[in-house]
């Protein structure tokens, strides 16, 4: 029981890790001062177009989908990292534990 309660914590810690880093890390770079990529633009229109929903095409609208689209980005970034954190640690304690037996 014991270690399901640990599994457990150890996967809302991670979950919670993400969901804030990603979110810091997004308004970090919506801070910067810069232009939308053209090509991001172009994307986010073809999207739009393929899904029937033409009525999101204007300007307002494509920049708040380009920061929900950072937002993801950077939730996916720091899931990676926080995935490789847990491998890298998992990996050091098994063989921390090989070496004390």
């Amino acid at each position: 029981m014991k270690r399901f309660c640990a599994k457990g914590l150890i996967a809302f810690a991670n979950v919670t890790i993400t969901l804030i880093g990603g979110w810091f890390l997004s308004h970090v770079i919506e801070f910067w001062p810069y232009n939308m990529p053209d090509f991001l633009d172009v994307a986010i229109r073809a999207v739009l177009k393929v899904t029937g929903h033409e009525e999101l095409a204007n300007t307002d609208d494509i920049e708040t989908l380009a920061i929900l689209l950072f937002l993801i980005v950077s939730i996916l970034f720091v899931g990676a990292v926080v995935l490789l954190c847990n491998i890298v640690v998992r990996r050091y304690l098994a063989a921390h534990n090989r070496l004390r037996s």
